[in-house]
C-alpha cells in the first residue's frame, strides 16, 4: 500500500551510539548506509532525534538520577556529553531534515513532535535508528498510542542486543499487526516515492516540511544572520542562568526567616522548572541542543546573594538582603526575556514569542509579589 502523509522519524543515530562512543552499538556501522539512503530520497520527509543527556546525574529527575550516576560518562559535562551530535553522514542532511530533542526514550515525550505533525496532515511514521528495544521501542509505542500508522524498517533498525531486536520483530508481528507494519529498506522506496512536481522536473516536494522547528532560510542577509545567532547566544545565556537559578532559589528558602518570603522563593522554585522546560521548547524549534553559556552576571548575581547568606545569617536584616538579590535576579531575567521576545518576533518566531511572552509576565508578576512582600514585611523587619 502506498505511503501518503508520511514522515521519516530516524531515531538516535548520534556519535554516542557509534563505533568508539560511550554507548558503541556494533550493528549501527552496518544499517548507517540503508538509513542515509533513506533520508538522501526523502530528507524534507526526515525528522532526526536526539537523545540529550543531563549536564550531570543531579540534573535528572527520579529514576533517571541514578541511571546517570552509572552512566556519568555519557553526561553532557563529561567527555561523552560531545557524542551527543548527529553522526557524520547524516548530519549534512540537517537542514532540510528537522532535528528534534529529547530528555528520555521516546520522541514523543514532553515534547510537540505529535501534535505538531498531525496538525501538519501526518498520518503516517517511518522509523528507523537506535536502539530497537529501548528509544525506538519507546517512540514505536507512544506513536501507536497517538494514533499513528506505524512503518518499521526492520534493516535499518539495530541494538547492542541480538535477543532484545529479534524479540522486539517478534511481538511487533504478533501483537501490533494492525497498528504497526514491517518493511525492508527496498520494499518501502516502492511505497513511498518522492512526488514530483507537475513540470516533470526531478526535484522533490516536500512530504513533510520542517518548518515547525526552526529552519533558517536559504537566503538571508547579514544582519539576519548575525541577529539569528545572537538569539541562540542570549538563549543558551539565560538557559544556564535559569538552571543555576534553580540550584539557589532552595538555599535561599531555607535561609530566609520570614514564612512568606520562604513561600515567595517555592513558588518561584515550581515556576522557574516551566520557564526551564519552555526554553528547551525553543531549543527545539531551532534544532538545536539545550545548553547553557556561561553568564558571569548571574554568577555575580547568585554569589553576592551567597555573601548576604554568611555574613547576616540569623540577623534580621537577611530577609532584606535575600529579597534585594532575588529582585535582582529578577530585573536580570526580565531583561534578557523582553529582548529575547522583541528578537523572535523580529525572527518571525510566533511560537518562541508566544513561550517567551509567557515567561516575561510571570518574571514580572514576581518582581511586582517581592517588592509588595518588601515594603509590606520584610523591610520594615529589618529596620526594627
Amino acid at each position: 500500500m502506498p505511503l501518503e502523509n508520511a514522515v521519516h522519524l530516524c531515531v538516535d543515530m548520534q556519535r554516542i551510539f557509534a563505533k568508539g562512543g560511550v554507548w558503541e552499538t556494533p550493528w549501527m556501522e552496518r544499517i548507517l548506509p540503508t538509513i542515509v539512503d533513506i533520508v538522501a530520497r526523502h530528507p524534507e520527509g526526515t525528522v532526526f532525534t536526539r537523545f540529550i543527556t543531563p549536564a550531570s546525574p543531579d540534573e535528572a529527575p527520579g529514576q533517571w538520577r541514578p541511571y546517570f550516576e552509572r552512566w556519568r560518562v555519557a553526561t553532557r559535562n563529561a567527555p561523552g556529553g560531545a557524542q551527543l551530535d548527529l553522526v557524520p553522514e547524516l548530519a549534512r542532511f540537517a537542514p532540510p531534515a528537522a532535528i528534534v530533542d529529547k530528555p528520555a526514550y521516546s520522541a514523543f515525550f514532553r515534547s510537540r513532535l505529535g501534535g505538531l505533525l498531525l496538525d501538519r496532515g501526518i498520518r503516517t511514521v517511518i522509523v528507523s535508528g537506535a536502539e530497537t528495544d529501548v528509544c525506538v521501542l519507546s517512540t514505536v509505542l507512544d506513536a501507536v498510542n497517538i494514533g499513528f500508522r506505524v512503518v518499521i524498517v526492520e534493516d535499518a533498525l539495530c541494538s547492542s542486543s541480538d535477543q532484545g531486536h529479534d524479540a522486539l520483530m517478534t511481538m511487533y508481528r504478533l501483537r501490533f499487526s494492525e497498528q504497526i507494519d514491517l518493511v525492508t529498506a527496498e520494499g518501502l522506496k516502492d511505497m513511498w516515492r518522492p512526488e514530483r512536481e507537475s513540470l516533470g522536473t526531478t526535484s522533490a516536494i516536500p512530504c513533510c516540511s520542517a518548518t515547525y522547528l526552526k529552519k533558517i532560510p536559504r537566503e538571508r542577509t547579514m544582519a539576519e544572520k548575525d541577529l539569528n545567532e545572537l538569539f541562540l547566544d542570549t538563549l543558551k545565556d539565560i538557559y544556564y542562568a535559569e538552571k543555576h537559578i534553580l540550584k539557589a532559589l532552595p538555599k535561599m528558602a531555607k535561609a530566609a526567616n520570614s514564612d512568606q518570603l520562604r513561600a515567595a522563593f517555592e513558588k518561584h522554585f515550581d515556576e522557574t522548572e516551566g520557564q526551564v522546560e519552555r526554553l528547551e521548547q525553543i531549543f527545539e524549534m531551532l534544532g538545536k541542543a539545550a545548553r547553557g553559556k556561561k553568564c558571569d552576571a548571574i554568577e555575580g548575581i547568585i554569589d553576592e546573594g551567597k555573601e548576604i547568606m554568611d555574613e547576616y545569617a540569623e540577623t534580621q536584616a537577611l530577609d532584606a538582603g535575600l529579597l534585594a538579590a532575588a529582585q535582582a535576579v529578577e530585573h536580570y531575567e526580565i531583561s534578557r526575556y523582553g529582548t529575547l521576545k522583541a528578537w523572535a518576533a523580529k525572527l518571525n518566531m510566533p511560537d518562541a514569542v508566544k513561550l517567551l511572552d509567557q515567561t516575561l509576565a510571570e518574571e514580572k508578576k514576581t518582581d511586582e509579589a517581592l517588592s509588595k512582600l518588601a515594603e509590606q514585611a520584610v523591610n520594615y523587619e529589618a529596620a526594627a
